[in-house]
């Protein structure tokens, strides 16, 4: 079921999408903080059921590529992933109906936001990873055949590449990965552009959804004082996770 997101419901949302990125994908906060700017103009974002997503509609996905440290100095523009999207659009000649995360982890649980406030288009409530992962090729959608060329990249000098390795998603990584160092450490990316069918058959679902329940059920047992751990747990039941467990306690003494 499709709803609506609205700048009150990005705390939750960023604390969940902290928690699956299992310590991938960076801080949330900034990301967070440009699309709070962003819904201040546009004052909500459809977040779109992947089931009630047409098999025809073509959804460009987006997303910050680079070291999330950089983004605490070298803070983006705001307008990069619209720009990297734009990009696509004009090179494959297609216009996005929707937008969608690559992972659901971090920050780029809000790149996608950012540009549906921008560019006034829905999301779509699924992603390439349930969490985050460091590597382009490791996404759900290359598992399942869908080609990650041509991707467009973009910067906040409003430089823009393209890159297309046919099938090769492998290349595609290497290649992007080394103009992202020469943009800086940091730039912004469209690509695994796909049709609504496709994203049906590839695409984690509703893992927006997910991130915004885990991130409220560890707001209220805060709130409330209670487990947070044990909220955690019971609020999964009735996720695509399914369950949760407790492995060990332990203290952490040393990060090596």
């Amino acid at each position: 079921m499709s709803w609506t997101l609205r700048t009150a419901d990005l705390d939750d949302l960023a604390r969940g999408a902290a928690l699956l990125g299992t310590g991938g994908g960076g801080d949330p906060f900034v990301g967070k903080m440009l699309v709070t700017q962003a819904l201040g103009e546009a004052g909500e974002i459809t977040i779109l059921d992947p089931e009630e997503l047409d098999d025809d509609a073509w959804v460009i996905p987006v997303a910050q590529m680079g070291a999330p440290t950089v983004v605490v100095e070298k803070m983006p523009r705001g307008t990069e992933p619209e720009l990297a999207l734009i990009t696509l659009e004009k090179h494959t000649g297609r216009t996005a109906d929707a937008t969608m995360p690559m992972e659901c982890g971090g920050i780029n649980s809000m790149i996608p936001l950012l540009v549906a406030a921008r560019r006034g288009l829905p999301v779509v409530d699924a992603d390439g990873m349930g969490r985050a992962f460091p590597q382009l090729e490791m996404e759900t959608f290359s598992v399942y055949g869908i080609s990650a060329s041509p991707l467009a990249m973009a910067n906040e000098h409003d430089e823009v590449a393209i890159f297309d390795t046919g099938s090769d998603n492998s290349r595609l990584e290497g290649l992007a990965r080394g103009v992202t160092s020469r943009f800086g450490g940091m730039a912004h990316i469209a690509q695994y552009s796909m049709t609504g069918a496709d994203v049906k058959r590839t695409a984690i679902p509703r893992t927006l959804s997910l991130a915004m329940t885990i991130g409220r059920s560890i707001r209220r047992s805060r709130e409330q004082r209670v487990d947070s751990v044990q909220a955690l747990v019971d609020s999964l039941a009735d996720t695509l996770y399914g369950y949760g467990r407790v492995l060990f306690h332990g203290k952490v003494i040393d990060v090596d």
